[in-house]
């Protein structure tokens, strides 16, 4: 297992000991997947894939974001 398995790993273990903490959707579809990636002209790395398929994205306190959904306005300036 490569560093940013294991790094996956520990998170999801996080979200699962610590579900309080976190809101996180349901997971992305592929094809939502391949248009944000078509949007932003680049190629998601298949971790960070597994983890939109998974989770969709990640929010903790109100404060950290890791992900993205359609659902979910984020403002980026401050």
């Amino acid at each position: 297992m490569n560093k940013i398995e294991l790094k996956f790993n520990r998170v999801v273990k996080m979200i699962e000991k610590y579900p309080e903490v976190f809101t996180y959707g349901s997971g992305a579809s592929e094809a939502a997947i391949r248009e944000a990636e078509e949007q932003l002209n680049v190629t998601f790395p298949p971790m960070y894939r597994k983890f939109l398929e998974t989770y969709g994205y990640v929010v903790m306190d109100e404060d950290a974001l890791w992900g993205g959904s359609h659902q979910i306005t984020v403002n980026i300036m401050n």
